[in-house]
């Protein structure tokens, strides 16, 4: 009994120094420490309440009063009168019966009407600007020659109507055509009056071509 009692404050020493090696190993004493040096911090919001709300309705206007349409006034019948027949006194009137003795013979007839005067050529027209006609190569290749005449109307101007240049004769045909055509639409005629006033005509013009030899 003696010997138990001794060994029990040996084995308590023994017991906490080994419960104090665990907690040591286990970290709890740090955990703790860090715990409780770690300061804490607390955050104060202020709430502001706004005040209510006051809810405005807003009052509707009065709608105007509705105007009744005045009825429109019955229109007053008119009862027309039929007329009344009359009777009208009928005219027999007989118309005398006139003989003159007179015979008129009437016969369509075109004697003594003219017949509108024709435009007339003027071959003598006076030129003022004359521009002589290209001779055409194939003519000079083939030592060619010949003449073309032609009818064109001349303007009040004295120019060259363009689309009134007309062959009438052509020798060789077709060799020489179109070199007058083209000739004959620059050149200038002298212009011709009629009751004071420049008036536009027909003129005819002949053109020869011939080899220098």
């Amino acid at each position: 009994m003696l010997r138990t009692l001794a060994m029990l404050p040996l084995a308590l020493v023994l017991s906490l120094t080994l419960f104090i090696g665990l907690y040591q190993l286990a970290g709890l004493g740090k955990a703790q420490q860090q715990q409780a040096s770690a300061p804490t911090q607390f955050d104060f919001l202020q709430v502001r309440r706004d005040s209510d709300a006051e809810i405005l309705e807003r009052s509707k206007p009065e709608p105007p009063p509705e105007t009744q349409a005045e009825p429109m006034p019955d229109m007053p019948s008119f009862a027309a009168d039929s007329p009344e027949p009359v009777d009208a006194p009928k005219l027999e009137v007989e118309m005398p019966h006139i003989e003159l003795g007179l015979k008129l013979d009437i016969k369509p007839s075109l004697e003594g009407l003219k017949a509108p005067a024709m435009p007339s050529i003027d071959r003598s027209a006076i030129a003022l600007v004359r521009v002589p006609p290209r001779y055409p190569r194939r003519a000079v290749r083939r030592g060619l020659e010949g003449a073309v005449t032609v009818e064109f109307t001349v303007n009040a101007d004295g120019s060259v109507k363009p689309g009134t240049i007309k062959v009438i004769k052509s020798e060789p045909p077709g060799v020489f055509d179109k070199a007058v055509k083209r000739s004959i639409l620059r050149w200038r005629f002298k212009a011709r009056t009629q009751g004071g006033q420049p008036v536009s005509f027909r003129a005819q013009q002949t053109l020869e071509f011939k080899l220098e030899k």
